[in-house]
């Protein structure tokens, strides 16, 4: 969805936000969605669409009171919402660099020539607002930062200015914006400027230290249950955390 949004296409970007069924939904729902995306008919499918559903339903009624107006379907809903279309798009594409690095054989713990590092900041989080590129004269000594936690590898959160790295890190971040197609001035958004998104740089690694405890799980008897108390950085998620350790 963020992609359309990207590309201009707001029509195709609330109506997958509406009507894009997915498989682990209950089969009422994907059902109710799949009406709407095969038929188009709106007015019809907020008879059978979920109360809960109700960020879908405010865009529909919108869009029945006002047909084609999909900009003003997707003011409808909150600001916050609206962004994180875009937001999910960007992670996406970071998320692809990130496994594209990896594959490649690059660390993401160690810096190459091109790449472009942050820095710790006064409370010992990475700070992306202090940016420096990497270059051979500086390797050395980045890395020797790294390796004592004061320095940081980023990669691009994609946006119409994003500073792109150089040397194979930065053709890798080249790479993939070329496979997916996507131009950056789409991110300027220019049906809905308030969602513009300039871009920026983004540790690549979440700095967590964990705290664990071990008890009696009092919900499923029998069972012991294990809590995990970490802080996180600006953009980091629980869920990446937690998907680790959870890993079978």
């Amino acid at each position: 969805m963020g992609e359309a949004i990207v590309r201009g296409d707001l029509k195709e970007a609330a109506l997958t936000y509406i009507a894009k069924s997915f498989p682990d939904e209950p089969d009422e729902i994907r059902k109710a969605r799949q009406y709407v995306w095969d038929t188009g008919d709106l007015k019809e499918g907020l008879k059978t669409y979920p109360v809960r559903l109700q960020f879908e339903r405010a865009m529909m009624n919108h869009l029945v009171a006002h047909p084609d107006d999909y900009i003003g379907a997707f003011r409808v809903l909150s600001p916050n919402l609206q962004r994180m279309f875009l937001h999910a798009y960007q992670s996406y594409i970071f998320n692809i660099i990130l496994s594209r690095r990896i594959a490649s054989g690059l660390s993401i713990n160690e810096a190459y020539d091109g790449d472009i590092v942050c820095f710790k900041n006064e409370v010992g989080l990475p700070d992306t607002s202090r940016l420096q590129r990497v270059t051979l004269d500086n390797l050395d000594g980045i890395n020797n930062l790294i390796r004592r936690g004061r320095a940081f590898v980023t990669a691009p959160l994609v946006g119409y200015d994003t500073d792109f790295a150089q040397g194979a890190p930065g053709d890798i971040e080249r790479e993939v914006i070329r496979e997916l197609k996507i131009d950056p001035e789409g991110f300027k958004v220019p049906a809905m400027p308030e969602l513009a998104s300039k871009g920026r740089r983004r540790e690549i690694i979440l700095l967590i230290r964990p705290e664990f405890s071990v008890a009696e799980d009092e919900i499923n008897a029998g069972k012991t249950k294990v809590t995990l108390e970490f802080t996180l950085q600006k953009g980091g998620y629980a869920t990446t955390v937690l998907r680790e350790y959870m890993k079978k």
